[in-house]
């Protein structure tokens, strides 16, 4: 058979496309064999509740997954307000040699900085969630001494108290409840300055009710609670893990709870900061990329606050009709940033 030119040229051309596609599937097969797989970094959360209840770190790990080129597994370490269960996770962390430690609230940042301050290893660690200004020691100082930084939350008492007032602008006085353990502590104390100042501009007289058997009772009786109009939760005060109780005690009085940053159905008023929350998560976790992916020290990472707008969450069914459809009526009169979301009883 005699080949004529053209054929003899398509043979040619044919073979060597067939040469180059199996040289590209080989490459391509190799280069797949040769990739380095994505980095696992290990990040250990220390909070006091479990993650599921916590917005900023849903906010936290939906980022991370979205952005980070790293692969990371995330170790819960639940103290549920128990210091010393606090100490013991965070020494655990830095002997399992995690990569980052998320030290979420205000117990947690002041344990990791106590426990780790010692340490000749001192692991990276975030501070999350902590009010801004109401750690024991200051977060400038802990910056200074150990690779840290945080994002705070703004608690703004005096901005939330004004909303209070306008949502009951008949209010005359509160009952402010902290546990008696917790009087001399320095975060105690801005807090309660920053209330006080607060209710003062308002024109709102208070009580302080410092309750010194809180795991047992409140103490509420009806001489203290007689010329009261609301019962306000300081937040500081490790006071919040009881707040169910508090609620339901102070309701069996006839006395409304009012709280920030909550949503437990117990308590009639809260002036919740779900915005700030996703904020903190998505703020917490770039600085987390910025530590794990670019090397970069925690202690060069600015330490941020984050203030954004308010949520009103009412449960209606913990107060009397009037009452509660008397403040929806008021807020839907307010031209600010509030936003209202009823909690409805689930039948």
């Amino acid at each position: 058979m005699i080949l004529t030119a053209p054929l003899l040229i398509c043979i040619v051309l044919l073979a060597i496309l067939c040469g180059t596609l199996l040289y590209s599937v080989r490459l391509r097969n190799e280069l797949k064999e040769n990739v380095l797989p994505k980095k696992v970094f290990k990040i250990a959360i220390v909070t006091s509740l479990p993650l599921k209840n916590l917005g900023a770190i849903s906010s936290f790990i939906s980022y991370i997954k979205k952005y980070a080129a790293f692969n990371f597994e995330i170790i819960e370490c639940i103290h549920a307000m128990d210091r010393q269960k606090a100490v013991d996770w965070i020494n655990f962390a830095a002997d399992s040699a995690v990569h980052l430690i998320v030290a979420v609230g205000r117990l947690s940042v002041d344990t990791a900085y106590t426990t780790l301050k010692t340490r000749e290893h001192k692991p990276q660690v975030i501070g999350m969630a902590n009010p801004a200004g109401f750690n024991d020691t200051p977060l400038e100082l802990i910056q200074s001494t150990m690779p840290f930084t945080a994002v705070s939350m703004g608690l703004n008492w005096p901005e939330k108290l004004a909303i209070l007032k306008k949502l009951m602008p008949n209010i005359k006085k509160v009952l402010i409840v902290f546990r008696s353990v917790d009087e001399i502590s320095h975060s105690n104390l801005r807090e309660k300055n920053a209330i006080i100042a607060g209710l003062r501009k308002l024109h709102i007289s208070w009580e302080m009710l410092h309750i010194a058997n809180i795991e047992k009772e409140c103490g509420f009786t009806k001489e203290i609670m007689h010329d009261v109009d609301v019962v306000l939760l300081s937040y500081s005060s490790e006071v919040m893990r009881f707040a169910g109780r508090i609620c339901q005690e102070a309701q069996a009085l006839g006395r409304p709870v009012c709280s920030i940053n909550t949503v437990l159905p117990e308590i009639f008023l809260s002036i919740n900061m779900t915005a700030i929350n996703t904020h903190m998560g998505r703020q917490a976790a770039q600085y987390t990329i910025n530590i794990l992916e670019d090397n970069i020290d925690a202690s060069k990472l600015p330490l941020k606050e984050i203030n954004n707008a308010q949520q009103v969450i009412l449960h209606h069914k913990n107060t009397d009709s009037i009452r509660a459809t008397t403040i929806i009526g008021n807020l839907l009169a307010q031209s600010n940033h509030l936003s209202l979301k009823l909690e409805l009883e689930r039948v």
